[in-house]
């Protein structure tokens, strides 16, 4: 039994009725014109991720164009901050959304009971006509309807950036047998369990009906890496290989295969999962010997192993039957294949209906399913969008947030606080969970993310959060949620308390594609001038230190390029890692005492789009009155509703003018002819200046 954290079991599905495999559709985002997504953020781990390298190359204008991309959802997401359009709509909405836009491409009426989002549907569909086979969709919504109409939507179109002949395998988790074997546990039908890499008890919302069941089983026994809730409940635990220790395999990618090698030998008497296995049949072969065996005989076809071994990777020719197979797969009503009739999936998305509020449960970027949550640097990293880190919150509008008189306030001491609410989806109840007011989340729907709430193997200081999962209610993302407002303030870590750029455009500079093909970069990204000596000259020319002497050798520098910066902070971590810097915990950064030697600022347009707040700010007329300065300012701190984001990254200037190298008494930090920022760890005495 396969089984996913996160479930993509909706996905999973719906490509299976359609080609026959259980996988998940690729898309290569870099050869996309217009990506339309709805709910799916695939600049987080949407789907286990890796989509942003492609995106971020579409985003770079090549030979005068770039991609356009709409983003669809109810949750401000990284996805969402990077689009070019964003839509807060709630998952209902969505679907309803979704069903007239095929409806509109395909030319098959598609009626609902609303007609509140004709005019997306119109736009929508009038950009991806014109798009052609240039447009792709996707979407994140865990509805085996909406999965099989957006596969439906890109075969029409016949999408360069859709590829259904490779898919992914990147999730695999089957729900239905999940839930069968638990049934089976608790019936006492199980004999023995053995568990790998998994953490049932923590991540399965029925993981109280699990723990019953597992009592009633006569062996249970789970290799982990790391004492949690399932190792604290099985009768064995086998402490398993680190996958750094450990031989592997993978194939990502239909036809794509991964060899995973050790780096390091056991650190301590573990024993890898696998070669467990293999002792257990009688086989006397270590792990290595019949991965080798395996990928000889099967996989490589003739190609050396040992140079197969050095590349690491090894992709395979496909099948051209398997693609002949899969390309002739079309999704129509009188299909033979096992498919969804496509009437059938339309008329239940476009007469989707929601009971009250509606909760969008995610993965943050830097948390995920929370396997890693003992971890103080993704603990302390702060999440792109709202710059909290050390916790997970209820993500509320600020509409819905006043109808339910909850808010966020600045303190005194610099600090954010909340109010806590209740959460309750089928009778279960998450109690005490702090409020965040989120800009850009559509009106009707909440957000929670996972991966947090966490305690068995974790330090005091470590047991962060709320457990989402126990919402996790058939394993769908998306549940109809009761709240109410609770007694009590919580004190948050928020390393970003100003959200808006009000109007400053010289800090982040933005232009259209158009004026980028069209003028010189002077006029879209004018030099700075300051006064020298009374006189007006290019900022670039002053100097407030001595220049380094560059005329020698190679000189190193940063530039980051903001059409591809997709502000998903890995750099920060990378950068965290890299220089030994610590983790100062929930109290410091609070204080606003985090120690991150990069970060990545984030903020919201005050208007509709940035070129608003500067259209505002011009229009300032004195320092008082009705349009005076004061109160205008005042105003321009607040985002909007559905404001425009963007990421500014601020450097460490290590490779600048480093200031720590000026003022450090012990000469431990000093800089390098080649423009590198040199530290003598010995030579430091911890002055901290």
């Amino acid at each position: 039994v396969t089984y996913d954290a996160i479930s993509e079991d909706a996905a999973l599905t719906a490509f299976e009725n359609a080609y026959g495999q259980r996988a998940l559709a690729d898309y290569d985002f870099e050869k996309a014109g217009l990506i339309v997504s709805f709910g799916a953020d695939f600049l987080s781990d949407w789907q286990g991720g890796g989509f942003d390298r492609g995106y971020s190359r579409g985003r770079v204008p090549k030979n005068g164009k770039m991609s356009r991309h709409v983003q669809v959802e109810a949750n401000m997401s990284l996805t969402g901050a990077n689009e070019d359009r964003r839509i807060p709509l709630t998952p209902t909405a969505q679907k309803i959304v979704l069903a007239k836009l095929y409806g509109k491409l395909s030319g098959v009426s598609v009626s609902s009971n609303t007609s509140e989002s004709d005019t997306v549907v119109e736009a929508l569909s009038k950009e991806l006509k014109d798009a052609g086979s240039s447009a792709v969709v996707v979407t994140g919504l865990d509805d085996v309807n909406a999965q099989t109409v957006v596969l439906a939507i890109n075969k029409m179109l016949n999408s360069t950036a859709f590829d259904a002949a490779a898919p992914r395998f990147t999730r695999g988790g089957n729900v239905k047998e999940v839930n069968s074997l638990i049934a089976d546990m608790n019936a006492g039908r199980i004999g023995a369990l053995i568990m790998d890499g998994v953490n049932p008890l923590y991540s399965l919302p029925n993981a109280a009906t699990f723990k019953e069941g597992l009592s009633k089983v006569d062996l249970s026994v789970a290799f982990a890496t790391n004492y949690d809730e399932t190792a604290e409940a099985v009768q064995y635990v086998a402490a398993s290989n680190h996958y750094l220790e450990s031989w592997g395999d993978v194939e990502v990618k239909k036809g794509h295969y991964s060899l995973m090698q050790p780096t390091i030998q056991e650190l301590f008497d573990t024993k890898q999962f696998q070669g467990a296995l293999l002792g257990w049949m009688g086989s006397d072969k270590t792990y290595y010997e019949y991965i080798k065996e395996t990928w000889t005989t099967t996989i490589l076809n003739g190609t050396d192993w040992g140079q197969t071994l050095q590349d690491g990777v090894y992709a395979a020719a496909l099948d051209i039957d398997d693609e002949a197979v899969v390309a002739s797969l079309v999704i129509e009503e009188d299909e033979t294949v096992n498919v969804l009739p496509i009437a059938t999936a339309l008329r239940s998305l476009a007469n989707a209906t929601s009971d009250g509020m509606e909760l969008t449960l995610y993965s943050k970027i830097g948390m995920g399913d929370g396997r890693q949550a003992n971890n103080p640097w993704l603990q302390e990293f702060p999440d792109p969008i709202t710059r909290v880190s050390w916790d997970n919150y209820v993500t509320i509008s600020k509409a819905d947030a006043e109808a339910m008189e909850v808010e966020n306030v600045n303190v005194a001491n610099g600090g954010m606080d909340g109010n806590y609410v209740n959460l309750t989806v089928n009778g279960v109840t998450l109690s005490n969970v702090p409020v965040l007011v989120q800009p850009g989340q559509a009106k009707g729907s909440v957000g929670l993310s996972f991966g947090y709430g966490k305690t068995s193997g974790m330090k005091e200081e470590m047991q962060t959060g709320v457990n989402a999962f126990l919402l996790y209610d058939g394993m769908s993302a998306v549940q109809s949620v009761k709240i109410e407002k609770a007694e009590g303030n919580h004190e948050f870590a928020c390393i970003q308390l100003h959200k808006t750029l009000m109007g400053r455009n010289d800090i982040i500079k933005e232009t259209t594609l158009e004026i980028f093909n069209t003028k010189d970069h002077a006029e879209w990204n004018e030099v700075p001038h300051v006064s020298l000596n009374h006189q007006e000259v290019p900022a670039s020319s002053v100097d407030l230190w001595e220049s380094f002497d560059r005329s020698i050798g190679h000189h190193f520098n940063m530039s980051i390029d903001l059409n591809a910066c997709t502000g998903c902070g890995a750099c920060v971590i990378a950068c965290h890692a890299e220089n030994n810097v610590p983790v100062v915990g929930k109290a410091e950064v609070r204080k606003s005492r985090d120690m991150h030697w990069l970060r990545i600022d984030r903020y919201y347009s005050s208007a509709d789009t940035f070129e608003g707040d500067i259209k505002t700010k011009e229009g300032f007329d004195g320092l008082s009155g009705e349009n005076g300065s004061l109160g205008g300012f005042g105003k321009l701190e607040d985002p909007a509703e559905n404001p425009q984001v963007v990421f500014q990254p601020v450097m460490c200037q290590h490779c600048n003018h480093a200031p720590c190298e000026t003022v450090c008494p012990v000469a431990a930090t000093s800089h390098g002819r080649q423009g590198q920022n040199q530290m003598a760890y010995n030579r430091c005495v911890g002055t901290r200046y």
